[in-house]
């Protein structure tokens, strides 16, 4: 489970990546920035570079693309700073990765009651604009992922709940056509700036439901907010506005998100690439929220 790139995560630098040119991005003004499992993130004042470090090279130019069509369909996002995907070598290993260029925008991640409303605002634009996908590759936190996750890594504890509750999301989006969703809407994917919040980092975007994209945002938003999960729902209803899935359904996808979160971190932590007490928490609220569901919903679940 370790990503191959792993170990050159920690020790990766703007002095190490290279252009055709022989120039490090260091040299031009570039440092680094913070997290990201799948890409590197380096910066300016005005713009980020992300450094792809998939294990497809293709993946960055499907980010790219994925992040023109949006664009162009008025979905708030950051706006590209470059016609196309270019190659960076770092000069460690001589590996190439591709590599593109966002605008840099100063912002929040959302920290108010207000800014979930927002985040639930963004995407609706998103899922209303109906953009084409580049592909039919499925987005991370769709019911197809979620369901070939569940049975990669599950265990016998969490395996019944999380069938039953992806059984019945599937029973309730029978004949729906899936659309591009983002994928992974979690708050550090959300930013504020003032009362509107832009959608960043589109590595996970895909085919899925609108009911999956907000199900994920729920559950992100229940790590940063005190409120009820339902209240967390009912305020991403609210931005969402006209055609927000129903708030049970929202309940169940959130639900399936969290257990899928905790499978996805065991494995991780098995394999040692993260602390085995990350997947505590995302269990517990799991549980406790597939243990509230409303009696008919749980009934339905049992019946299933």
């Amino acid at each position: 489970m370790r990503s191959p790139h792993a170990n050159l995560f920690a020790g990766a630098s703007a002095h190490d990546f290279i252009d055709d040119n022989g120039v490090t991005l260091a040299d031009r003004g570039y440092q680094r920035l913070a997290g990201g499992r799948q890409n590197l993130c380096f910066a300016d004042r005005t713009s980020v570079i992300r450094v792809a470090w998939q294990r497809d090279p293709a993946d960055a130019k499907r980010e790219f693309e994925i992040l023109r069509r949006v664009i162009a369909s008025g979905v708030p996002t950051s706006a590209l700073l470059c016609a196309e995907v270019w190659w960076l070598t770092d000069r460690r290993t001589s590996r190439q990765y591709q590599a593109f260029a966002l605008e840099r925008l100063a912002g929040k991640e959302p920290a108010t009651p207000d800014d979930i409303a927002a985040v639930g605002a963004a995407l609706s634009v998103l899922h209303r604009a109906v953009v084409a996908p580049p592909d039919d590759r499925s987005a991370t936190f769709s019911l197809a992922r979620m369901r070939a996750r569940r049975s990669e890594v599950s265990d016998a504890s969490t395996t019944a709940a999380a069938t039953a509750l992806l059984d019945a999301l599937d029973a309730r989006l029978a004949g729906t056509p899936p659309i591009l969703c983002h994928g992974d809407p979690s708050p550090e994917n959300m930013l504020m700036l003032g009362p509107a919040c832009r959608i960043l980092d589109w590595e996970g975007a895909g085919l899925g439901h609108p009911e999956t994209d907000l199900g994920c945002a729920a559950f992100g938003l229940t790590g940063r907010f005190t409120l009820p999960i339902k209240d967390i729902v009912d305020r991403l209803r609210q931005g969402y506005g006209r055609n927000a899935p129903d708030a049970e359904a929202l309940l169940l996808a959130a639900t399936a998100a969290a257990f899928h979160i905790a499978q996805w971190r065991r494995a991780y932590a098995a394999a040692g690439s993260m602390p085995a007490e990350w997947c505590t928490e995302p269990l517990r609220r799991a549980t406790a929220w597939y243990d509230s569901l409303p009696q008919h919903v749980r009934r339905c679940l049992s019946a299933g």
